[in-house]
């Protein structure tokens, strides 16, 4: 019996330090820290570059944009000159059809 209760005290004992040592090495060491500031400085390289390439999109869209802008201030200049002619050219044609003796009707 005694021998049993010493077997069994020996047994917690030798699962409690191995738990104790066994936490112990989960700790990570000074080699895995320095990987790790390593991948967290990656990282920020990496955002950086992807918010510098973002800046760079960005001016593109500005530019094309404002490029779109010009040429719809264009056609919208262009499109209110040919209505005016066109209307122009309408009231000019009545007029002519009325000297010739045509009705036009009104409106």
């Amino acid at each position: 019996m005694k021998q049993l209760v010493t077997s069994t005290i020996a047994m917690t004992l030798l699962s409690l330090v191995m738990a104790i040592t066994s936490g112990c090495s989960s700790e990570p060491t000074l080699g895995d820290k320095m990987g790790n500031f390593g991948k967290g400085l990656t990282n920020l390289g990496d955002q950086w570059n992807k918010g510098q390439q973002m800046i760079k999109d960005g001016e593109e869209m500005i530019k094309d944009g404002e490029e779109m802008i010009e040429d719809g201030n264009n056609k919208i200049s262009k499109g209110k000159q040919m209505k005016a002619e066109g209307e122009q050219m309408k009231l000019e044609s009545e007029k002519q059809f009325k000297e010739k003796g045509g009705t036009v009707p009104t409106q």
